[in-house]
């Protein structure tokens, strides 16, 4: 028979002698057992003192302070552990956010991250859960509602976009917002701080000197230079425009933080025209460009049932292309924003596609809402 099960038999068979720690034998029996067997004998002796102090009617909290040098240790031995272990999860997080923000090696992840998953593609087709807005089905969720035939209808027999001007609340509402008719307003933005105050020194002025949008970076990002800077860094995009590192260029950027949606509505404000019952959104889109020659038409991705544009300074050339069913009935309609000119169009009746081609510097404004 091996020692440490004859040390067992001992343990389990004397338990009277090892508890005298001066008997040579009760130390020789010790010396002998295993890790388990010692901690067995600690969890005997530790009831055998639990229900002795029980049986002379001592209380849990007697109990409980009696016992503090013991329990201290523990508590004091699980909390060394604890904090080791988060220091271990702090420096593994503080190493990939090293690597993530520093942006040679970033650019490195995803180049590697994109060929993985393209390698990927022919044993799991990993695309529609990409392109999918939710990763688990909802049986429930019966998503936005498309045009209607009665859009349809409202929508053939308009081929030009009205310019409106002096309109009111009620007229607004029965000939354009409920049959979903695009319309252009061209004396809603007289008012506005940002007619006389925007231009790209201002707003990069204003980048760096608000809090909220200082902190915050632009949830989507879209340029023809980005690759000149940091991703989704506006801000030095626009310090690089005003020191003239850049001179052809168009940027578009969208902020999803209400703080930062609210320092541009001091600048742009709610147009008269809106009903009391249109409730904006909280993400909006500033879209910039100058001497900027742009030969194919851009898509203004934004899923908000009403949806501005307004035109602070140069022109846009923009396009509403019908969505299905009604492309095959409802003309697709162009025309170009000036200055001080609000586009007001309808989705998903619509989706809205705008050029840029201008060597004079353009600054435009755009936000969605609901009613």
């Amino acid at each position: 028979m091996a020692a440490s099960d004859t040390a067992g038999l001992k343990f389990r068979g004397n338990t009277q002698i090892l508890r005298n720690m001066e008997d040579p034998l009760a130390i020789e029996i010790q010396k002998k057992m295993s890790l388990d067997e010692k901690l067995d004998l600690m969890n005997e002796e530790v009831h055998t003192l639990y229900s002795l102090c029980v049986n002379r009617g001592c209380t849990p909290w007697e109990i409980k302070t009696h016992a503090a040098p013991l329990l201290d240790t523990v508590i004091q031995a699980k909390r060394k552990q604890r904090l080791f272990m988060l220091l271990k999860i702090s420096l593994i997080v503080a190493v990939f956010l090293f690597f993530v923000m520093y942006d040679p090696v970033y650019r490195l992840i995803c180049l590697y991250g994109r060929l993985s998953m393209i390698k990927l593609i022919p044993y799991w087709d990993w695309t529609k859960y990409g392109e999918s807005q939710c990763t688990i089905e909802n049986p429930f969720y019966v998503g936005p509602a498309g045009p209607s035939e009665e859009d349809c209808e409202n929508c053939q027999d308009f081929d030009i976009i009205p310019r409106l001007d002096n309109v009111n609340h009620s007229y607004i509402m029965d000939e354009h917002l409920l049959p979903n008719i695009p319309f252009i307003v061209t004396d809603a933005m007289s008012d506005w701080p940002a007619m006389e105050k925007f231009n790209m020194e201002f707003l990069h002025e204003l980048y760096t000197t608000n809090p909220a949008l200082k902190k915050n970076l632009p949830c989507e990002f879209h340029s023809n230079i980005i690759r000149a800077i940091k991703r989704r860094d506006n801000k030095q995009l626009l310090k690089k425009v005003i020191s003239g590192d850049v001179q052809k260029w168009y940027a578009r950027w969208a902020h999803c933080e209400v703080a930062s949606v609210k320092a541009f509505r001091e600048f742009c404000k709610r147009p008269y025209f809106l009903p009391p019952n249109y409730e904006p959104s909280e993400v909006t889109w500033l879209l910039l460009a100058s001497n900027y020659e742009g030969k194919n038409e851009k898509l203004l991705n934004m899923g908000e049932q009403i949806i501005l544009y307004a035109q602070i300074k140069g022109q846009t050339r923009i396009t509403l292309k019908p969505e299905f069913p009604c492309n095959s009935t409802c003309p697709t309609l162009t025309d170009t924003l000036s200055a001080g000119e609000i586009l007001v169009y309808f989705y998903p009746l619509y989706n809205m596609h705008f050029l840029l081609n201008s060597p004079e510097e353009h600054i435009a404004y755009a936000y969605g809402g609901f009613m």
